[in-house]
This record gives C-alpha cells, structure tokens and sequence, in this order.
C-alpha cells in the first residue's frame, strides 16, 4: 500500500499540468485575499466615520430627558471580523445597521442585498 501511495505521489509531482494549476490556484488565493482586506480596511474606515458622526449627534442632544432621548433614537452597528475580509456571510443579506428607539424593536436596516438587483444576491465575487 506505501508503494501505491508513493508511486501516486511521484507521479502527480512529475505532472507539470498539476503544479500550474496549484501555483494558478495559489494566486487567485492571494489576489482574492488582498483584494478582500482592502474592501474590508475601506469598510471599517466608512464604518468608523459613521460611529463618530452618531456619536456627535448623540452628544449635540445635551441636558435632555433621558425618555425623550430614547424616543430620538441611535444607531448601532454589527461588529466585523477577520473573515469578514474573505467572505461576508449573510451581512449582504441582513445588514449591519440597527437603529435603537425608546418602545420599538427594529429590524437591521440599509443591508447592500435590499437595494440590488435579485440576481446579485446569490453571491458577488471579492
């Protein structure tokens, strides 16, 4: 059985046609990879200016009734991670927005996949 198993491997090495394809394999790795992280950095980068603006918003209300300050409302978002940068899950679909109201539960809002073509929901390419 070892000499099945080392006469295999010997001969997938020996076949040019197989290391072109895992080096081509090996590169649209790395180019998704980079092109993933750069989507991602850009996204956490709107991500961050919009917490801030939120934020200042959220400070400008000043002395205000904290009932009536839960009734203006805030913004929350879903927090990212690492994978994010290869593969978005289901964040296209659902969002990552959550608007917070005094005696209201909201659904996430402003997800991509709500204001795309149905076609585009089945998958995008990084």
């Amino acid at each position: 059985m070892n000499n099945i198993v080392k006469n295999e491997w010997q001969a997938l090495i020996h076949n040019k046609r197989l290391i072109g394809l895992l080096g081509g394999i090996t590169l649209l790795l790395v180019v998704i990879a980079y092109f993933g992280v750069q989507d991602a950095r850009i996204g956490q980068d709107k991500k961050q200016q919009a917490k801030e603006q939120i934020r200042q918003q959220w400070e400008s209300i000043g002395d205000y009734n904290p009932h009536g300050a839960a009734h203006f409302g805030t913004y929350t978002f879903k927090p990212t991670t690492a994978l994010t940068a290869l593969d978005n899950g289901i964040n296209n679909t659902v969002g990552t927005v959550l608007q917070l109201e005094g005696h209201r539960q909201n659904e996430i809002i402003h997800s991509p996949d709500s204001q795309s073509l149905m076609q585009s929901r089945f998958g995008t390419l990084k």
